[in-house]
């Protein structure tokens, strides 16, 4: 009160304050108000949370997040969005386009239950899990439109078995998981619909490979490796015999580089042999028939690049040389045959992931047709017009 006030001074009355025309509280109804402030509190919307990262191809987050308008300084960038119950994880290419994306839900307890998967705008899979983490269905989607449907079986903690499913109904299979005792992987069985089975065994040592068997409908492929994990040969049998075997031999000292693979086709009495050089690259292959030399291919290398195939046979020369930009993307591939242009192949480098392919005759473009994504899009009669 000021000094005037408290000598006896008269003044007018003020208006009421909107805290002194609230009654007194008891305790009981000012807590009864902060319940009731919390409610209000835990109902009001939750802005999300949103934490950047250096990031790989994959969408796997790469150290410390990043501060606020940093660069990654890496091809791409994870953006993380959290909210209660709710992930958004963005994939961005170096450019700020986005070219993943995880929508992810959780339980009121933070467990994963459901992951939805795009690949730009369109669905690409969508996850569902059990309340313990493990996988239990998936769907896989192919231009937005559902393809396949995985469901997951456990036992003892392991995997059991998989079921796969088409929205058609054809093509389903089962794939039973194989345990020794001991619990250790041995293969997998697959029971297609129609009754047939393909089993797959494998056999390691000192936890490497160390043997791999595979059969289906009478034919049988087998791997033996060596004690490094090296691939040491492999056989293929039909109806209980050999019929093509390939042997791989590596340089006795580290790093133990390939230096030659020579593949045999018994039924055929033919002989591939390829040789390596010291960087572990083909540099000359010869094809046998019968014992004969029937083809020579020899590669060439520059800057650490395939530059040029040149295949000598008995129908004359044909020869593919390859050019590159200075990041070392492919940009042209030319094939001529016995000294004549017969194709000539023109990438543009990713993002773009096109082509175009020019067919020549006498020395002149006959044909372009264009691809992008790996599917043609265009064939282009040169002078004629489009087809």
């Amino acid at each position: 009160m000021r000094p005037a006030a408290r000598m006896g001074a008269i003044r007018p009355r003020a208006a009421a304050s909107p805290r002194s025309a609230l009654p007194r509280m008891t305790p009981a109804a000012r807590m009864g108000a902060l319940c009731l402030l919390a409610a209000a509190c835990a109902s009001a919307p939750i802005f999300p949370q949103t934490l950047r990262y250096a990031s790989n191809s994959a969408g796997m987050a790469l150290g410390e997040p990043l501060e606020p308008d940093r660069p990654s300084g890496a091809g791409f960038t994870l953006s993380v969005e959290s909210s209660p119950g709710e992930e958004v994880r963005r994939l961005r290419d170096a450019r700020g386009v986005e070219v993943k994306r995880w929508e992810r839900v959780f339980s009121p307890t933070g467990e994963l239950t459901e992951e939805t998967v795009r690949d730009g705008e369109e669905i690409d899979a969508v996850r569902r899990y059990f309340a313990s983490g493990l996988l239990k269905e998936e769907l896989v989607y192919r231009e937005g439109r559902p393809v396949g449907r995985f469901l997951f079986e456990y036992g003892e903690n392991r995997p059991g078995a998989v079921r796969f499913s088409r929205p058609d109904g054809e093509d389903g299979y089962r794939d039973d998981y194989l345990f020794l005792p001991t619990g250790e992987f041995r293969g997998v069985q697959r029971h297609f619909a129609d009754g047939k089975i393909y089993t797959s065994l494998f056999t390691t040592l000192e936890g490497l490979p160390w043997e791999e068997w595979h059969s289906y409908q009478g034919t049988e492929i087998f791997f033996r490796y060596d004690r490094r994990g090296g691939l040491l040969f492999q056989e293929e049998r039909r109806d209980g015999k050999i019929r093509e075997r390939v042997d791989f031999l590596y340089a006795p000292d580290p790093p133990h580089r390939l230096t030659e693979r020579v593949a045999r086709d018994l039924s055929a009495d033919r002989e591939t042999r390829l040789l390596y050089d010291r960087e572990g690259r083909p540099e000359r292959e010869t094809l046998l028939e019968r014992g004969e030399r029937v083809a020579v291919t020899l590669f060439t290398y520059r800057e650490g690049r395939l530059a040029r195939k040149e295949r000598r046979h008995r129908g004359g020369v044909q020869l593919w040389e390859y050019r590159h930009d200075d990041r070392g993307n492919l940009t042209a591939e030319y094939y001529t045959r016995n000294r004549e242009l017969k194709k000539a192949v023109l990438y543009n480098p990713p993002p773009d992931r096109s082509r175009v392919e020019e067919f020549y005759k006498e020395g002149q473009v006959f044909l372009r047709v264009h691809y992008r994504d790996g599917e043609e899009t265009r064939r282009e009669p040169v002078g004629g017009g489009e087809e």
